[in-house]
């Protein structure tokens, strides 16, 4: 089978032919006779046990024709297709959606699986790898998989295909989450969840929460006094703005409290995501983003706090 790519394996891992065979328990000519004829699923499962690698391993690598990734200021793009699949997403990014999207096609089935919001979040971040997600056995030389709630079953060569398609969409969406984070100024911080507008700052007491609501009013956008910025006064959240944006969103920091992560004594607070193309504005250094936020409202608004 010239998909088959043994030789390289063995030779990465500093053994011969014969000392495969002699692990598997067989001799060198039939061990030659299995990896250039056509052999079963079973048969390679016992090879790549013996190798200590996975299934899909025993293939060779995929050609980078094969897949394509473009990044501009409008979008992330992968998309993966070769004789048995043919993936296309959109991958993270600062002015489109945060979690992504993907189609996955089985070409010969005419078979589609397009997942949701949650589910991606679920593929993406799983610590099990692809094949532990999606293999469900082997029937009549098939492999059975189900990706979320879509069940099917497909040959070997099908089944190497959808796997490499999904790994290196995981490996790309994984890139522009971090290059996005980065971008956010979040790197050091966890989202509320992954449908969330909140990056979480951590917690602070709340009579501290208390006197911050309480520092906005004093530089409330109807106050006189500016040292410390201008602020929205709502009673609840913090709301400071960039005056010199006169036009469209121009809310240079938004924090606010999380309840539901929030005691009696502390409150755990939220930096708020701009949305969409405002996003553009914390590139231009025109708003401020999440490490900027956290060290503005630790370095100055809390000591400016605690001397009302």
């Amino acid at each position: 089978m010239n998909l088959l790519k043994v030789k390289e394996i063995l030779k990465d891992k500093g053994m011969t032919i014969n000392d495969l065979a002699n692990v598997m328990g067989i001799n060198r000519v039939t061990l030659s006779n299995i990896i250039n004829g056509n052999p079963t699923l079973e048969t390679l499962q016992k090879i790549a046990n013996s190798l200590g690698v996975k299934i899909t391993e025993l293939f060779m690598e995929v050609n980078e024709n094969r897949y394509s990734i473009s990044k501009n200021e409008f979008g992330n793009y992968y998309s993966y297709n070769d004789e048995n699949v043919f993936l296309n997403s959109f991958l993270p990014h600062l002015i489109k959606n945060e979690v992504g999207s993907f189609s996955l096609d089985i070409k010969r089935k005419e078979f589609s699986i397009v997942p949701n919001r949650s589910e991606i979040y679920e593929l993406v971040s799983s610590e099990e790898s692809i094949e532990e997600i999606v293999f469900k056995g082997n029937s009549k030389g098939q492999v059975l998989v189900k990706l979320f709630s879509s069940f099917t079953s497909l040959t070997l060569a099908e089944y190497s295909s959808f796997c490499e398609a999904l790994r290196m969409f995981i490996y790309f969406h994984k890139q522009c989450e971090d290059e996005l984070a980065s971008l956010l100024g979040a790197s050091n911080f966890k989202k509320e969840n992954y449908n969330s507008d909140y990056y979480l700052l951590g917690t602070v007491n709340r009579i501290i929460w208390n006197k911050l609501i309480a520092l906005t009013k004093v530089y409330d956008l109807d106050s006189d006094k500016d040292e410390l910025g201008k602020y929205n006064y709502t009673g609840r959240d913090i709301m400071m703005y960039n005056l010199e944006i006169e036009r469209n969103y121009n809310i240079k920091m938004w924090i606010s409290p999380i309840d539901h992560l929030s005691t009696d004594k502390e409150v755990m607070i939220g930096w708020k995501i701009p949305r969409d193309f405002n996003r553009k504005l914390i590139v231009e250094n025109l708003i401020f983003n999440a490490q900027e936020s956290y060290d503005f409202l630790y370095g100055t608004m809390i000591p400016k706090a605690i001397d009302l």
